[in-house]
């Protein structure tokens, strides 16, 4: 990704992903394992916030029985994807980052 000056990375590569991937299962409608990923900021929630959360675990995983999103699901993750999100909870998973990040000129 390239560096946080624009503060729309979150709206336009991370936000697309979860929607697209994550939210039938932890969105608006339903949250399975009680995790909802629909909203704007998870930097007080270890399991999804940090470089070795339990969601990037479990994007990375190649177990079929652990992988996000499961295989069942048919809706796989890009590797471009995968590095996406690991990226963006390895600096806090929040959307709020990206627009103050925009000021301290932080790059991925």
């Amino acid at each position: 990704l390239p560096a946080m000056a624009d503060d729309h990375v979150y709206s336009r590569q991370v936000r697309p992903i979860l929607s697209e991937h994550c939210f039938p299962c932890h969105g608006p409608q339903r949250q399975e394992a009680e995790l909802r990923l629909d909203l704007t900021d998870f930097s007080d929630n270890p399991a999804v916030s940090g470089s070795e959360s339990e969601l990037i675990r479990r994007v990375l995983t190649n177990d079929a029985d652990q992988q996000m999103p499961p295989p069942v699901a048919k809706r796989p993750l890009s590797t471009t994807q995968k590095n996406i999100l690991r990226q963006w909870s390895a600096n806090a998973c929040s959307a709020a980052w990206y627009v103050a990040s925009a000021s301290r000129s932080c790059a991925w």
